[in-house]
C-alpha cells in the first residue's frame, strides 16, 4: 500500500501482479489477508476500508473490488483478523468490527481515548492497546464488542503489543512490561 494506489509484486522478480489506483491518497496501516482478500483501512484525506479479491492481473479498479466501506474512519492503526471479523481501531479510540467476507459492519464501540498501536489478535480475541496504556481484551462475537478483560500498565503507550512463546509483550513509553 502507498501513496494513491495499492500493488501486488512478484517477490523474487519485482514485476507487478496487479494494481488498484486510491481510493485515496495514503494507507499507513498494514494489510491483513484472508486467505482471499487483501484488507486494507485507512487514507488520508478520505477514510477507506477496502478489500480486493488477490488473483487479479493488471488494473483491478473495477474488477477485484469485494467490498469497500467508508464506516471506518481508521488511519495508523493495522487492523486484525479474527476468524471471518476485521477489527479497526480509528486514532480517536473507536472500534469497529466488519465480517472480513462479505464487508457488513457488524459493531462500533468506543473502546479508548486514542488508538496509535496497532492491533493484535491471540485465540480467537482482538488485543486493543490504546495511548493511555490501557489493554482491552475483546471477543469480536455478535453485534457488539465483549470485553473480557481491561489491563492498564498505567504508562503512555503508542507502540504495538507483541507476542513471543506464550508472553504478551507491551512497550510504554518507559518500561517494557512482559
Amino acid at each position: 500500500s502507498g501513496s494513491q494506489h495499492v500493488a501486488s509484486f512478484d517477490p523474487l522478480s519485482g514485476s507487478e501482479f496487479w494494481k488498484h489506483e486510491g481510493p485515496t491518497e495514503q494507507f499507513v496501516a498494514s494489510p491483513v489477508f484472508d486467505g482471499e482478500r487483501f484488507i486494507f483501512v485507512g487514507g488520508f484525506p478520505d477514510y477507506h476500508v477496502l478489500a480486493l479479491r488477490g488473483d487479479g492481473a493488471g488494473d483491478i479498479d473495477e474488477s477485484h473490488v469485494a467490498w469497500h466501506s467508508t464506516e471506518a474512519r481508521c488511519y495508523v492503526p493495522s487492523p486484525v483478523l479474527v476468524g471471518d471479523r476485521l477489527l479497526v481501531a480509528n486514532d480517536e479510540g473507536i472500534a469497529h468490527c466488519f465480517n472480513a467476507t462479505t464487508g457488513e459492519h457488524m459493531w462500533k464501540a468506543r473502546l479508548g481515548r486514542h488508538y496509535s498501536a496497532s492491533l493484535l489478535s491471540a485465540n480467537g480475541r482482538a488485543y486493543f492497546l490504546d495511548d493511555d496504556g490501557v489493554m482491552k481484551v475483546v471477543k469480536p462475537d455478535g453485534k457488539r464488542p465483549e470485553i473480557e478483560a481491561e489491563n492498564n500498565v498505567g504508562e503512555f503507550c503508542c507502540s504495538s503489543p507483541a507476542i513471543a512463546d506464550g508472553a504478551l509483550y507491551i512497550r510504554s513509553e518507559t518500561h517494557l512490561f512482559c
